[in-house]
């Protein structure tokens, strides 16, 4: 999902994992994202991408974007 054209509801439920395990770390040197209100709202909430583009005032492809980003963030964070 990262780095090939797999899309993110073929990722959706490790995605999802990866920013739990995010939250729940609390260490100092965990990394800090921007857009954590999107993944909450995502994840934790469950909203659909209507609904995020629709509350935050994005295009749907952006929503996509941030989160994919910041997963990406965490994810060499975790394993880089």
């Amino acid at each position: 999902y990262l780095e090939s054209p797999m899309t993110y509801e073929a990722a959706a439920d490790v995605a999802k994992l990866i920013y739990i395990y995010y939250l729940l770390y609390t260490d100092k040197d965990k990394p800090q994202i921007e857009d954590e209100e999107i993944l909450v709202a995502k994840f934790l909430l469950s909203w659909s991408f209507n609904k995020l583009s629709d509350y935050f005032g994005l295009k749907k492809f952006e929503a996509r974007r941030k989160i994919k980003k910041s997963i990406k963030i965490i994810y060499n964070w975790l394993f880089k």
